[in-house]
């Protein structure tokens, strides 16, 4: 069975017409051949079949370099910086939830199910982001670094390691270099300036 495409042009009509019961599920994609799904991509879309006859979930595909084909940027992106391989959870109109983990704890199907709870509830006590609320990225606020992303921890944060790239270690460790042999000439011209004289002997 095929997984409906939302597009940017039928999207805030479609939520619009939602009810408060009905949570509306994007698995995030690209178009592009080398496009590697997610996990959390591969569980939203086996819960597709699952999810068969419940009026109450949508499930949908979202390629973020295609939901407008008038458009390099689409909405999703522009509007809530959303990135591939994100599962994003609407519940009517309003977004609830966007990340590549669910529950804080992983993209396994049980995450994933008791995501959707935690999305229902959290609508219904009236949480909600912004309209224009935009998800941060880390790769855009280390712009000089590059960051490898490792594992998630149980609250759904993420370990990031930070590395430098190979061109910013040789420049650090030569700009640590100059400075030592600096220091270093600066310490001999002291200690040369400040040398004790020999004290002459007494004559007895």
């Amino acid at each position: 069975m095929i997984i409906p495409v939302m597009t940017d042009e039928s999207i805030d009509t479609h939520l619009k017409s939602s009810t408060a019961e009905q949570v509306n599920v994007l698995s995030v994609r690209l178009k592009e051949p080398g496009f590697v799904p997610s996990a959390a991509n591969k569980t939203i879309e086996n819960e597709f079949l699952r999810s068969r006859g419940n009026t109450k979930i949508s499930i949908f595909i979202y390629f973020l370099d295609g939901a407008d084909p008038h458009c390099a940027t689409s909405l999703l992106k522009s509007r809530h910086g959303i990135k591939p391989g994100m599962g994003v959870v609407f519940v009517a109109s309003r977004l609830i939830f966007a990340d590549r983990i669910f529950d804080g704890h992983g993209a396994d199907p049980a995450s994933f199910r008791r995501e959707l709870q935690n999305c229902r509830r959290r609508y219904a006590e009236g949480f909600r982001y912004p309209k224009d609320f935009k998800f941060s990225d880390p790769e855009e606020q280390v712009p000089n670094e590059l960051v490898n992303f490792s594992r998630r921890t149980a609250w759904g944060g993420q370990i990031v390691q930070i590395e430098s790239s190979g061109e910013q270690q040789t420049s650090r460790f030569l700009d640590a270099k100059t400075e030592m042999m600096s220091t270093i000439q600066t310490l001999v011209r002291l200690n040369s300036s400040h040398q004790l004289k020999p004290t002459p002997s007494l004559k007895t």
